[in-house]
């Protein structure tokens, strides 16, 4: 019917159900692929029935399992995964672990993965001498009164480009 709406709050309710067992393994999956490069369901973005299976389904269950124990906590979760010894290992390669698994499916070592770019920033910064890793005083945004308004540059401000604001 015309009136029933756009069904976006079904959809909602449906995604966000305590029972739904597909958010909490979705969401897993893309923190490990957040800490590992490659998620345990390779295909992030697709876990239906054309998206590639878990390379670890029990682990992928466990780490769910966590995750809602402890009242849906991402930093649990963080805290889950950077504490397991998979990702404490050290990405050197072994010749024996090599030949048997070349493309580390079973993460007998760190995987490489590209840096995202606040980490390159801080490299940069951190080599350069330039880092400043003292906590920011003010807010990472100046006041609106401060803000420059231009036709090139409408929302041109000065930032104070080497603190963090994480």
């Amino acid at each position: 019917p015309a009136d029933s709406g756009s069904g976006r709050l079904e959809l909602a309710n449906w995604i966000t159900r305590p029972t739904n067992p597909l958010t909490p393994r979705v969401f897993v999956n893309r923190v490990w692929q957040w800490h590992f490069g490659e998620g345990i369901v390779a295909s992030s973005s697709d876990f239906g029935s054309r998206g590639v299976p878990p390379s670890h389904p029990e682990l992928l269950d466990w780490l769910a399992g966590q995750f809602i124990d402890s009242g849906w906590s991402v930093k649990s979760l963080h805290r889950l995964i950077m504490n397991s010894r998979t990702y404490q290992m050290a990405s050197v390669d072994d010749a024996m672990n090599l030949a048997t698994d070349p493309s580390n499916r079973l993460h007998w070592r760190y995987s490489r993965h590209a840096l995202d770019a606040e980490s390159i920033r801080d490299s940069m910064l951190a080599i350069s001498g330039k880092l400043d890793r003292t906590a920011p005083d003010l807010h990472p945004f100046p006041d609106v009164e401060t803000w420059a308004f231009t036709i090139h540059k409408p929302f041109h401000a000065v930032y104070n480009s080497n603190h963090r604001s994480v």
